[in-house]
């Protein structure tokens, strides 16, 4: 069984969901919009069905305002395995990210003079 992971970008009226493979970084689906009600919410329960079947699927939103509280809600009830980011670990993981990114581009410079 594979494990994905979905994270979505909660907002006031529309949320854009991307889903990824956990062991090889692949992009499975990518930008799926949704609006902020059921209808927007079947949306996305029928892309994560159609993956479901043969991958465990973990979602991650950031918790902003409260605006994740309803499609957490509705998740959750159709037995997904929700979890909520707060602002801050986003913030800090998007910083170490540029970081090791700067890392590796100064360690690929270095390597490139040295050879």
């Amino acid at each position: 069984m594979t494990k994905l992971f979905c994270g979505i970008d909660v907002a006031k009226y529309k949320h854009v969901a991307s889903i990824y493979n956990l062991s090889t970084g692949e992009i499975i689906l990518d930008s799926i919009h949704f609006d902020n009600n059921d209808q927007g919410f079947n949306t996305l329960l029928s892309s994560l069905s159609k993956l479901n079947k043969r991958n465990e699927i973990l979602i991650g939103f950031e918790s902003t305002s409260h605006y994740h509280q309803t499609l957490f809600n509705f998740l959750t009830s159709k037995k997904y395995k929700c979890y909520l980011i707060t602002p801050y670990k986003t913030s800090k993981f998007r910083s170490i990210s540029r970081l090791l990114t700067y890392m590796y581009k100064i360690s690929n410079y270095f390597i490139k003079i040295m050879t």
